[in-house]
């Protein structure tokens, strides 16, 4: 018989589950409005950066991820190689 351990992270199946799905009604309605509405005059608009933004912060966020991520593997292989020798 196969035993099926259930690891969480702290918080609870059904409140963890209640979050991310009100996280997604929020993020697919602030899509669709900001979308289908981008030169509206609406009071929303004012707190969002403008559409030019939508493709430099996460390509310089992924950028910026990438470059901490090689220098720390780096790193560890270095140190790996001083301890070694």
């Amino acid at each position: 018989m196969v035993q099926v351990l259930n690891v969480t992270n702290g918080v609870s199946g059904s409140s963890s589950g209640a979050s991310a799905f009100i996280n997604q009604l929020i993020h697919i309605h602030l899509l669709y409005f900001l979308g289908h509405h981008p030169h509206s005059d609406h009071f929303i608009h004012k707190y969002f950066l403008p559409q030019d933004y939508a493709i430099l912060v996460p390509v310089f966020a992924g950028v910026t991820l990438l470059s901490l991520l090689s220098v720390f593997i780096g790193m560890v292989i270095l140190k790996s190689k001083k301890k070694k020798a």
